[in-house]
């Protein structure tokens, strides 16, 4: 039995939707890879640049796209859009904003491809989640957050290197997220 799925969607072709296409492509893992930005230009030179590397790997399809129909019968819908923090923000600081991002994409999403599991991969990731799946008519068992992974990776390599001991055998509690009910609500 293959563990391969046939159709993965990226909203967003910034660094994070980039890489994250990228990887699919190097692992092998679906048949095709759409890559949707709201500034096609942006989409299609990722989807370019990827593409480049598929005759040395396992043929695959990759399309740029800025339209929200390309994503219909996606098997994964992985979201990584939103505000950018600036120097001197917190994550909590550009909530508001990427609360707004996140409600419309869903939005779209359920009109578009109701039945794709949709991870949110933006930040901060465990709030956007939750509104994600509070402002979505899908189940909610579709809906995942990346939770806080690359900055759980981050600080074991830390903690590891100056324990000087494996980074794959330090382990540390999960610490608990604010509460941010008002903004479910909106």
């Amino acid at each position: 039995m293959s563990s391969k799925i046939s159709k993965v969607g990226i909203i967003g072709a910034g660094n994070v939707g980039a890489n994250v296409a990228n990887a699919l492509v190097l692992l092998g893992k679906c048949v095709t890879v759409v890559l949707f930005d709201r500034t096609l230009s942006k989409a299609e030179g990722q989807a370019w640049d990827i593409e480049d590397t598929i005759p040395l790997l396992k043929d695959m399809e990759i399309i740029a796209s800025n339209q929200y129909e390309d994503l219909a019968d996606s098997d994964v819908i992985v979201v990584t859009v939103g505000v950018r923090q600036k120097e001197g923000q917190s994550r909590l600081d550009i909530l508001n904003d990427n609360a707004e991002i996140v409600r419309s994409t869903m939005k779209e999403l359920d009109r578009v491809a109701p039945n794709s599991i949709v991870l949110i991969v933006s930040n901060p990731v465990d709030v956007l989640t939750r509104i994600a799946i509070a402002s979505s008519t899908r189940a909610e068992n579709l809906i995942l957050g990346s939770g806080t992974v690359l900055d759980t990776a981050r600080l074991r390599y830390q903690l590891g290197k100056r324990l000087n001991v494996s980074k794959q055998d330090v382990h540390e509690p999960i610490p608990l997220i604010p509460k941010c009910d008002n903004l479910l609500s909106e």
